[in-house]
């Protein structure tokens, strides 16, 4: 059943964590310069700020039900679902360059380097809090299998920690999209850019709708994996479209974003999971309205949900603490409507301080890693050649 009350708090707190976010702007948090993939920027604050409402309805269930699971509602349950499948139709979308470069012109080094320092920090941070947290709670003492456990949790195997079987629930169990991310990352999408090879460029639309359609054929063999590739391909097809000239004047027009509201609200409330066929088609058309820069009557270019795209990966991994820190030490269950939006702006805050401590500067750090990476490969060339100068003016006895 649906709360109409609580859906006029996210609403109110969706506003809000808007506000923050261009107040944080206005402080100087730096935003990046230009256009990258139409408006997507700004959807992913979105995104991840109805992450948060899914997993704080979940909560409010947990403790009056005791029970971590996800809403009976279409429309709460499709805040987390919904969001986290745009957000790898979205992945899919930022590396198809990747995929039109084909293997062979792709730098793999420079692309694994950034996504391990834009990824793991982060990751490892929420980890750490959910380790010293599950620590404190259940009062236990450091095991000789935590590195291990943490390193599971990196790869997006949220294993008990210290044997405390709920202590994925300290960050909401978010890790589990990591897992599908890093699929992608080291196998999809080299596989597909290797597969490209064969395809002229005029063709890649064929091999695309070739690969969406054997990919949701998978399904039929009940692996967990085709329920999310189709997810990924169908995030490369629309890059591919979204990259014709008519179709971004179409979508650039004010009277697209009608239909792609009301697309987003059909897959959000007719549906209770985006992996049918229907509701992926209904939320990859509203993807491709956005990427060829539909902006949502400027829901999405505004400096305030720029701002929250910019740190949309760090409020994922970590609002999970925020409500669970929450709702252990108040009654949050009992003000919703008054605590949601201090919970937002809490995430939001935290969120940015933590992308300027830790995501930014690790980032900082891959970038200077990878513009070392020629000189590097030319020194051992260099070493190379010259150790086999001199290997060969050896006299032989």
């Amino acid at each position: 059943m649906v709360d109409h009350y609580l859906l006029a708090g996210v609403a109110v707190s969706t506003l809000f964590a808007i506000v923050i976010g261009a107040a944080l702007a206005t402080c100087g948090f730096p935003l990046p310069r230009g256009v990258r993939f139409g408006c997507v920027d700004g959807l992913r604050g979105y995104l991840a700020i109805f992450v948060v409402f899914h997993h704080f309805v979940i909560s409010i269930a947990c403790k009056t039900d005791h029970l971590w699971a996800e809403p009976a509602a279409n429309v709460y349950n499709e805040f987390g679902k919904a969001a986290v499948a745009l957000f790898f139709m979205a992945t899919g979308l930022v590396f198809y360059p990747r995929v039109v470069d084909g293997f062979v012109k792709t730098d793999w080094p420079s692309v694994y380097s950034g996504r391990l320092f834009r990824i793991i920090p982060m990751l490892l941070v929420s980890t750490l809090l959910c380790a010293l947290i599950v620590a404190t709670e259940h009062r236990v003492t450091l095991s000789a299998h935590l590195p291990v456990e943490i390193l599971e949790w990196l790869e997006g195997q949220q294993v008990p920690l210290f044997d405390v079987r709920t202590s994925y629930q300290v960050n909401a169990g978010v890790f589990w999209s990591i897992w599908w991310e890093w699929l992608f990352y080291f196998l999809v999408l080299p596989l597909t850019a290797l597969i490209r090879q064969a395809f002229a460029r005029d063709g890649m639309r064929v091999m695309l709708i070739l690969l969406l359609t054997l990919s949701l054929l998978g399904r039929l063999s009940g692996m967990a994996v085709f329920t999310y590739l189709p997810l990924f391909v169908l995030g490369m097809l629309i890059a591919e479209i979204a990259a014709y000239a008519r179709v971004r004047q179409v979508f650039s027009q004010p009277w697209a974003s009608l239909p792609l509201l009301a697309a987003l609200v059909c897959a959000a409330t007719l549906f209770h999971v985006p992996y049918g066929v229907v509701p992926m088609a209904l939320l990859g058309g509203v993807l491709l309205g956005i990427a060829a820069g539909n902006d949502l009557f400027g829901l999405l270019s505004n400096r305030g949900a720029r701002m929250l795209g910019e740190i949309s990966f760090c409020i994922y991994v970590l609002h999970g603490i925020v409500l669970h820190i929450a709702f252990r030490f108040y009654p949050v269950e009992r003000n919703q409507l008054a605590v949601l939006p201090i919970l937002v702006a809490v995430i939001v805050v935290a969120s940015a301080l933590l992308s300027l401590a830790v995501e930014k500067p690790a980032i900082k750090i891959g970038k200077q890693s990878n513009a070392a990476l020629p000189r590097y490969r030319a020194r051992l060339t260099r070493l190379g050649r010259a150790n086999a100068v001199r290997q060969g003016a050896r006299p032989t006895v």
